[in-house]
């Protein structure tokens, strides 16, 4: 796992870790001798609560789950789509299905199938939230070491947010969408429609991202040279 920074929850992903502290008379099922240490959360989702009261972040705490149990539920959201794997980069989310922005699918789907053991599952009201910081999993280790495709595509331990800001502005530009917003399904048709195969997207984005490495910065004159 990647050392936690200080973050807002406004900028919390799906799939990223997130510590915080959160009054323990406001958790929604208590768990004891907690105190005021701070929560671990793995990420699901955030979504307005029916009842009221404003936005709850969906989450397992970590603290209630053994990590061999967390490791194999994570293998099982893992995406083993090249396409996929590419958009979350660039999303800055974790590589997994988009099926855990749909929490009731998603809850009856895995949660309930592979942690029902475990108490782990939370809701905590974001505006209770305090001292938040975010860390990412290091996602290669569930890829096998033969995938060496899926572990380059994903984000390594020195880039920076810069650099991948940069990479999606190119990107951008070249496709003519914006891929922060664009659905899965969409993405896929326009990138073959633009590269033909998945084999050619990914050499384009892997030599889009050795061009900002060893440049810095990036022309679009000289990106449109690279990927003709």
């Amino acid at each position: 796992m990647a050392g936690f920074v200080p973050t807002s929850t406004a900028k919390v992903k799906p799939g990223q870790i997130l510590t915080f502290r959160y009054p323990k008379e406001r958790s929604r099922m208590e768990s004891g001798g907690t105190g005021s240490v701070p929560r671990l959360l793995f990420v699901l989702n955030e979504r307005t609560n029916p009842a009221g009261g404003g936005r709850l972040l969906h989450g397992l705490n970590l603290s209630h789950i053994p990590w061999i149990a967390f490791r194999k539920f994570i293998k099982r959201l893992i995406t083993q789509d090249t396409l996929t794997l590419i958009k979350r980069r660039y999303e800055l989310k974790a590589p997994i299905n988009e099926l855990i922005d749909r929490p009731k699918t998603f809850y009856a789907k895995y949660i309930k199938a592979y942690l029902a053991e475990y108490p782990c599952y939370r809701t905590y009201f974001t505006k209770l939230i305090r001292q938040p910081k975010v860390g990412i999993l290091n996602y290669a280790t569930v890829f096998p070491p033969s995938n060496r495709v899926a572990r380059d595509l994903l984000i390594a331990k020195g880039e920076t947010l810069r650099e991948i800001q940069e990479e999606v502005r190119i990107l951008n530009e070249v496709i003519n969408i914006d891929t922060m917003t664009v659905k899965d399904d969409m993405f896929r048709q326009v990138i073959m429609a633009r590269f033909g195969t998945v084999e050619n997207f990914v050499e384009a984005v892997l030599d889009i991202e050795t061009y900002i490495d060893e440049t810095g910065t990036a022309d679009m004159g000289e990106i449109d040279e690279l990927l003709k």
